[in-house]
This record gives structure tokens, C-alpha cells and sequence, in this order.
């Protein structure tokens, strides 16, 4: 961000300094960060967001996006408080529209279910969101992917990034890395759909 800032400050186009960006690989530069993958027109989005401003900052950034249907499989490390727990199950509940509760395999203090339990019950108390528990977050993630639609976005909020990625290759998955924009769209700080591959924020570089 300092440097698309430094970039703008020296009189560098919306345009010249995205087409810096769009060499900016995901997979090599930012693993477990934003990492965005397509299969069969569904997509699925990896990110180790695991406290509720970071499902809140993947909610707001995903709501500008032209989805289909969002579902977030989500997860708290065990040695969060309940009272962080239950936040971020009610921030999940805020912004995605079908969430699927996984378990880390790293218990960090807690009974096996225990933070699940407690996901579910904030997230069932304060909407009407679907949601359920599948403990593997491979399995949650196969699952969903292979009932998604065109235009679907399944979100894994992940604890073992690797197993994911194996995962995806497995499934036949193809990672989207560039964006994809015309110079006018970018200077005025409009993103073309999910579908064209543009996926971060055009705002940010205004």
C-alpha cells in the first residue's frame, strides 16, 4: 500500500501502477493471503482471516464483487476467549450467506467440538444463516466446490494452507493472479465483474 501510494504520488497513473500490480503472483508473493482459484466458473478464495475483523474485512471486501451465492468456512484458533468466539460467529453470520463451521486440528486447550459449539451457537442465535459443522476443512471445501454453481465463491478461512492447495490441484482448480481492467474503469475506481479475473479492489489504487 506505501508503495501504490508513493507510485500515485509521483504523478503514476491508476493504470500504469495496476499493470505493476497485475505481475504481483498470489501463489509466489502472498501465500495463504487473498489466494483466488476458479473451477468450472465457481471460485473459491483462501485466506487465513481467524478473528472477526478479519471475516468482517473479507465480507466488505467480497460484497463489492458480482457473486452468485457466498459461502465462508470458517474457524477460531482454541486459545481465543468465548467472547471472541462468539464475535467473530456473529460477524461471519453479518456478511456471508451459508458458513460452514471446521475445527482446527490444533485443539490449543480446547475439548474436541468446543469451538464449533460455540461458533454455532453465536451464529444461530443472532440470524437465520445456514449452517453446519464439518470438522475437515478439505472435505467442507470438496463438498461445497463440487456443488457450486457459475458464479459461486466458497471462502476457506484455513488452518492448513498446503492440504488446501493440494486439494484444489487435485480438483482440477486453476489459480486467478492478474487483474484484469481497462485504464478508465481503474481510474475511476470501478472493478469489471469476478467473472473477468479482477478480484483486488480498483479503490486502492486511486
Amino acid at each position: 500500500m506505501a508503495a501504490i501510494a508513493a507510485c500515485r504520488s509521483f504523478g503514476l497513473s491508476a493504470a500504469q501502477v495496476a499493470s505493476f500490480i497485475g505481475t504481483f503472483g498470489d501463489d509466489q508473493h502472498n501465500p495463504g493471503r487473498l489466494n483466488l482459484y476458479q473451477l468450472r466458473g465457481a471460485y473459491a478464495l483462501i485466506d487465513y482471516g481467524h478473528n472477526p475483523r478479519a471475516f468482517e474485512s473479507v465480507g466488505k471486501l467480497i460484497s463489492k464483487w458480482q457473486v452468485r451465492h457466498v459461502t465462508a468456512i470458517i474457524g477460531v484458533p482454541g486459545d481465543r476467549c468465548d467472547s471472541l468466539i462468539g464475535e467473530a460467529g456473529r460477524k461471519a453470520a453479518e456478511f456471508f450467506q451459508r458458513i460452514i463451521i471446521r475445527e482446527d486440528k490444533d485443539l490449543r486447550g480446547r475439548k474436541p467440538g468446543e469451538v464449533p459449539r460455540l461458533l454455532n451457537e453465536a451464529i444461530t442465535s443472532c440470524s437465520s444463516r445456514t449452517c453446519e459443522i464439518i470438522f475437515d476443512e478439505c472435505e467442507a471445501l470438496e463438498r461445497e466446490l463440487g456443488a457450486a454453481e457459475p458464479g459461486d465463491l466458497v471462502i476457506v478461512f484455513y488452518e492448513d494452507f498446503d492440504a488446501l492447495v493440494n486439494t484444489l490441484k487435485r480438483l482440477g482448480a486453476s489459480e486467478v493472479n492478474k487483474i484484469d481492467a481497462r485504464g478508465e474503469e481503474l481510474e475511476s475506481g470501478v472493478i469489471p465483474a469476478l467473472q473477468t479475473g479482477a478480484y483486488k479492489s480498483a479503490s486502492l489504487i486511486r
